[in-house]
């Protein structure tokens, strides 16, 4: 789906702001984060450091539960199963990339600031001698050894370590707010997560937390220079988190991010001439942060097509009304449906029933608004007008129960290319809240020919096999009513007829399908019914009564010798409505020709005619299509 969840991303946020700023208050009226007072004395724990730990890092695990809470969500599609031996690969880099990624910041800074660089490791040094000075006696390895040692501790532990902590953060930002924001696509859910995730960070960021104080426009840039920390971060670890398909790979990669970000400070001359902490050497600082841009920018653009077009994701809704019932219990029912876009009038008063297990097709010329009419039925837009009912669910009115009585397959469906078809069809399962996601991700690859391909990733797919997988996302939630934009376009035949006999399959399950096409062939075989409109309905009727209604019937009757004493013969049968003589062909054009077309015969033997065989002219979807827009088109071929 491709709507936005507004009122949860509200909620969620406001509670993870709220939380984390309330702790940041107290923390803020006894002392700050310096002349914080002990908690236990001579440990250095101060109040300050527990209410970070255990209070601002956990209020987005706390706001991620009170939200499902508070709205009745649920517990489902939580992002907590590890999955760690099909995603082995994203755990991996979770734990290693952070550690690479900050020395080469480090790498950055120092080529820029080489007289910041101090070999010595004064400021560890300095630690170590005070240590050593307090246990009576010489440490036994150099500084460089004791750093290599905290390195690697740092490598082995610090993710665990750190995870409790991080998983606060993680479950918040990661399990909920970014599956939230995924239908604005992989771009503007990555950017928007990581603004979010820096200005959370404001008030311990004016405490000194990071930059510390004196910078300059502090506390502004300070946070400025926080949310270019977090954006490429949030897209690093959000890109971890869909390829892993858990929350845990985030967990680990902030608990490491955290347990080697400060490693720099003891490698800088820290009464160097020019320190800035806005500019490094930490990776919270520009240039100790770049090669992590770097990382973000190129993840940006491999998986930047991924999600809706723009202007395809909608946050209308209507406004709240009486409690309504459907009128009758078909599928879909609409009434007076009407979109207007300013003075455009897209859709114009549409009354429409579908009963259910009905195979319905929406023709018509682009621009006729077919694609806005589905939007609509499918809650994604608001009618200007009328109302409509889906599945037994009024439109504005019953929209998140709707939602998951519908499946939807676009025109260009988005899929996550470097992804696998399995792991992409376990994502959206997990965004659909599907109960056994193995189950249905293996029903659907089967099915539809995948699964055979299912751990290739579908970048490598044809444009059949990548619409044969969208078609199997639609489906895994198990819809009642199907909407499929153009469901074999650009396929090839042996693809096309794999859909078709697919869809075929789907009628007999029951289901209820909405077709656009511009194949009138493919509508003529696939549909029940169709509609012809162009913003307002021209027709509504199945193929064979449009073409009754607007063509009659006709038969033609094939003779060795056709004469004109014949087909006056039979204009005077008062049946008969039309009867021409084209070649050796007569045509008479009727009502019924199962009932008149033994006397019609008998009448042209009895005259001598020597008649080699009878056939009715049956005219294509496209002379009805055609006929109802108001163009002209030849006379069908007799």
């Amino acid at each position: 789906m491709n709507t936005l969840d507004t009122r949860r991303i509200w909620i969620f946020t406001a509670l993870a702001f709220g939380i984390c700023w309330a702790f940041a208050g107290v923390i803020y009226l006894n002392g700050g984060l310096v002349n914080s007072p002990e908690i236990v004395p001579g440990t250095g724990i101060t109040l300050a450091t527990a209410l970070l730990a255990l209070g601002c890092m956990w209020a987005p695990a706390l706001a991620h539960i009170l939200t499902r809470v508070i709205t009745r969500e649920g517990w489902k599609d939580m992002w907590l199963r590890p999955q760690a031996g099909r995603n082995w690969f994203s755990w991996g880099l979770a734990w290693v990339l952070p550690p690479i990624l900050t020395v080469l910041g480090l790498v950055v800074y120092f080529a820029v600031f080489p007289g910041h660089f101090d070999g010595e490791l004064s400021a560890l040094q300095s630690i170590l001698d005070d240590a050593a000075a307090m246990a009576g006696q010489e440490l036994p390895f150099d500084v460089w050894t004791v750093m290599l040692i905290q390195i690697g501790q740092a490598l082995l532990l610090g993710p665990i370590l750190n995870g409790f902590f991080t998983f606060g953060e993680e479950f918040g930002w990661r399990a909920y707010l970014q599956p939230k924001l995924m239908p604005l696509g992989f771009r503007k859910a990555m950017l928007a997560v990581g603004v979010i995730w820096g200005l959370w960070h404001a008030p311990i960021i004016a405490m000194g937390h990071n930059y510390g104080f004196g910078y300059p426009g502090e506390p502004w840039t300070g946070i400025l220079a926080m949310v270019w920390f977090t954006i490429p971060l949030a897209v690093i670890i959000g890109w971890l988190t869909l390829r892993g398909g858990s929350v845990w790979p985030a967990v680990i990669a902030h608990g490491s991010i955290n347990a080697i970000a400060g490693i720099g400070i003891y490698m800088t001359h820290l009464d160097a001439p020019g320190l800035n902490s806005l500019i490094g050497p930490l990776p919270t600082g520009i240039l100790g942060g770049l090669p992590s841009a770097l990382l973000a920018a190129y993840l940006l653009w491999k998986n930047g097509e991924v999600g809706p077009k723009p202007g395809d994701v909608s946050r209308e809704t209507l406004p709240a009304g009486p409690a309504a019932t459907p009128p009758t219990a078909d599928a879909i029912i609409a009434s007076g449906l009407t979109k207007r876009f300013g003075e455009l009038e897209a859709v114009d008063h549409i009354d429409l029933k579908i009963p259910v297990g009905e195979v319905f097709g929406l023709l018509g010329p682009n621009g006729a608004g077919k694609t806005t009419t589905i939007r609509m039925l499918a809650a994604l837009i608001a009618p200007t007008e009328g109302e409509a009912w889906v599945a037994g669910h009024r439109v504005g009115e019953d929209d998140t129960e709707l939602r998951k009585q519908i499946g939807i397959l676009t025109e260009t469906p988005g899929m996550y290319e470097q992804l696998s078809a399995e792991r992409n069809l376990d994502f959206f399962a997990r965004m659909y809240e599907v109960e056994d996601i193995p189950g249905q991700v293996e029903r659907y690859l089967r099915m539809l020919g995948l699964w055979g391909r299912r751990n290739e990733a579908v970048g490598g797919f044809s444009k059949g096999m990548r619409q044969k997988l969208a078609i199997a996302r639609a489906l895994l939630h198990e819809p009642k009513v199907i909407f499929l934009d153009e469901p074999t376009s650009g396929l090839d035949p042996e693809a096309s007829r794999v859909v078709r006999e697919f869809i075929e399959e789907l009628r007999g399950e029951g289901r209820t399908i909405i077709i656009t096409t511009h194949n009138l062939d493919e509508a003529d075989r696939l549909c029940d019914r169709i509609a012809v409109f162009k913003s307002k309905l021209l027709a509504v009727d199945t193929p064979n009564s449009l073409r009754r209604k607007l063509f009659g019937r006709s038969v033609v009757f094939h003779l060795a010798a056709a004469k004109e004493a014949f087909v006056s013969a039979l204009r005077q049968k008062t049946y008969v409505h039309e009867a021409n003589l084209r070649g050796d062909k007569i045509v008479v054009k009727l009502d019924d020709p199962e009932a008149h077309n033994p006397e019609l015969l008998r009448e042209l033997i009895g005259l001598g005619a020597d008649v080699q065989f009878v056939g009715e002219i049956r005219q294509s979807l496209e002379d009805v299509y055609f006929q109802l827009l108001g163009q002209a088109q030849p006379e069908a071929a007799v």
